[in-house]
């Protein structure tokens, strides 16, 4: 079977066995589209249970590292965000295998992130500019969503899936009220660039979904080298990072402290 799979699917299977010590079995069902991410980072975490003690996950991070994937080191008193570590790089290998897939076979990341539920890393919006409840534009709305784009920027990077609703239910970018999904996309990139500033698109992407007749937008950050500020007209200036599930805003003194020690 392993011989039989196309070379990028073998050179995930083989990155993910050495990377997370699983095996062979776990990493085959994930390329081959037999388990989800989340099922994937499940059962990686059960089987660490029997690799518990610090030697092990020492040992787990150096192969990872050897092999390009951030080193995950299994911390039993934050289960959550061990497992976190492994769904995050399950996904991004699931995104890798998308772009060997023919249409109608690419597994669906955007799909996998809503099953998922918010967390530290993902927060949903129902739209990027439209208030739902007075029927109107709300700049208010705009500041949300850039708010949560600065604090993955100034964190650990993250996703904002726009269209899903806080449970989950799907909105679509169509309530938004563009002409098209092209006008959508230059409305969030015009945000982001007059708010956040032009050497931050480097490290933002967005991709459009459509399930049935909603579309869903996904806006991915990676973290950004340097410290960014969200500088939206009508607003105050405001340093913004992820603290749990939630973006909060620093007083100066918090902001130049982070900074310092994050920012180097």
């Amino acid at each position: 079977l392993y011989t039989a799979l196309p070379p990028e699917k073998r050179a995930a299977l083989s990155l993910l066995s050495s990377g997370h010590q699983t095996g062979i079995v776990l990493p085959m069902m994930l390329v081959t589209s037999k388990i989800s991410p989340s099922e994937y980072a499940l059962a990686t975490l059960a089987v660490h249970t029997n690799f518990l003690g610090d030697k092990a996950s020492e040992s787990t991070a150096a192969v990872v590292g050897e092999f390009g994937l951030q080193p995950v080191l299994v911390d039993w008193s934050n289960v959550e965000a061990s497992f976190g570590a492994f769904h995050k790089q399950a996904l991004e290998v699931q995104e890798f295998l998308g772009f060997f897939d023919g249409p109608g076979k690419k597994m669906s990341v955007i799909a996998e992130l809503i099953n998922q539920g918010e967390n530290d890393q993902l927060e949903y919006k129902s739209t990027v500019r439209w208030d739902l409840r007075q029927n109107k534009k709300n700049p208010a709305i705009e500041h949300a969503a850039l708010k949560t784009l600065t604090a993955f920027l100034n964190s650990e990077g993250g996703d904002l899936l726009i269209g899903v609703a806080d449970d989950g239910s799907l909105v679509g970018i169509e309530s938004d009220n563009f002409l098209n999904d092209d006008k959508f996309l230059l409305h969030v990139w015009a945000l982001i660039k007059n708010s956040l500033g032009q050497d931050v698109s480097p490290y933002i992407k967005t991709t459009l979904e459509k399930f049935d007749k909603k579309t869903v937008c996904r806006v991915h950050c990676q973290r950004s080298p340097k410290p960014v500020f969200l500088r939206q007209s009508g607003f105050d200036e405001m340093f913004y990072i992820r603290i749990g599930p939630s973006s909060g805003s620093m007083e100066i003194s918090e902001a130049v402290k982070f900074i310092g020690e994050h920012f180097r």
